[in-house]
């Protein structure tokens, strides 16, 4: 395991100064986005809401959040792994267009809305070594009690984060 238990990780202090667990604001981030809609759609946008601050989980954004280091980018690991999950699904030409758009969501979600473009939305701020700051297999228990039919992610942090530095060439093709 690498990183913090994936269970003690915060989100932020709360208004009160409680810290604010990062499962729970996941877990109500996917609820959220997910009530007004049916079918893949509700499963897309849960598993966007789910994914948004994953990069909340590692190391250096812990250290960040309670004042004992500086800040990080997080976005683009939640964007990699969405587009890592739902890519594994043949999904109909319109729901893929609708999970690229989540995903670009996803990584700019602390900022301006980029258009989609050739190059994926999470390679401006990808991080090398990110997963080895997380505790993968806490977060892999997590991801599955959420959103069980977008959970196959690998056993070993090293063996997916190889793979997310490979998915340009798909998100290429999907982008044509």
């Amino acid at each position: 395991m690498g990183g913090r238990n994936f269970e003690i990780c915060i989100a932020r202090p709360d208004a009160d100064g409680a810290n604010f667990l990062l499962s729970d604001h996941l877990r109500a981030v996917g609820a959220k986005a997910s009530q007004y809609e049916e079918g893949m759609r509700r499963e897309l946008l849960k598993l966007a809401g789910v994914l948004h601050d994953t990069g909340k989980a590692r190391e250096s954004w812990q250290h960040y959040i309670r004042g004992e280091g500086s800040g990080v980018n997080h976005a683009f690991l939640g964007s990699a792994l969405f587009f890592y999950l739902v890519q594994q699904h043949n999904l109909p030409r319109d729901m893929v267009r609708y999970a690229m758009f989540l995903c670009r969501d996803i990584a700019c979600h602390h900022g301006r809305l980029d258009d989609l473009e050739a190059d994926p939305p999470w390679i401006g701020g990808w991080q090398s070594g990110a997963l080895s700051e997380m505790d993968v297999e806490g977060f892999r228990r997590f991801l599955h009690s959420e959103c069980p039919s977008f959970s196959s992610l690998p056993e070993e942090g090293t063996r997916l984060e190889q793979e997310l530095r490979q998915m340009n060439r798909r998100w290429r093709k999907w982008f044509m």
